[in-house]
Parts: C-alpha cells; sequence; structure tokens
C-alpha cells in the first residue's frame, strides 16, 4: 500500500483496531510471516489487502540500488 496514505483515518478504523502490514511491491507472499503472527499470536480475525499498479518501487533493480 502506498506509504502516503494513513490508512486508519481513510478506512475508518481507530487507533489500535488494525495491524497494518506494508510492504514494497504489493506481493502477499513477501508478507505471509507478519499475517501469521498478526493472526495466530496477535488475534486479528479479518485481513483486507490493498494493493495498486504500476508501483514505482517494483521499477528498481538491485544494481540500482547497489550503486547508492
Amino acid at each position: 500500500m502506498d506509504a502516503r496514505i494513513h490508512a486508519p483515518p481513510a478506512f475508518g478504523i481507530s487507533l489500535g483496531d488494525a495491524h497494518i502490514i506494508r510492504n514494497a511491491g504489493g506481493s502477499a507472499r513477501d508478507a505471509l510471516r507478519s499475517l501469521v503472527i498478526s493472526q495466530q499470536l496477535l488475534g486479528t480475525t479479518e485481513i483486507l489487502v490493498i494493493k495498486h499498479t504500476k508501483s514505482g518501487m517494483t521499477t528498481f533493480k538491485n544494481p540500482d540500488c547497489l550503486a547508492v
């Protein structure tokens, strides 16, 4: 999810009512461990997945990052 979006007010969520997991590239596989911990250890009962297309984060390749 775009980090510029503040999820709680955008979705009517009160502080402390949601465990928000963000990851670059929008891959649920990359967030799977966090989702399992949230569900099994923190007791969340629902999941909302939000993804956008043409993410700028997916345009960077490893050599681009290493060159910085």
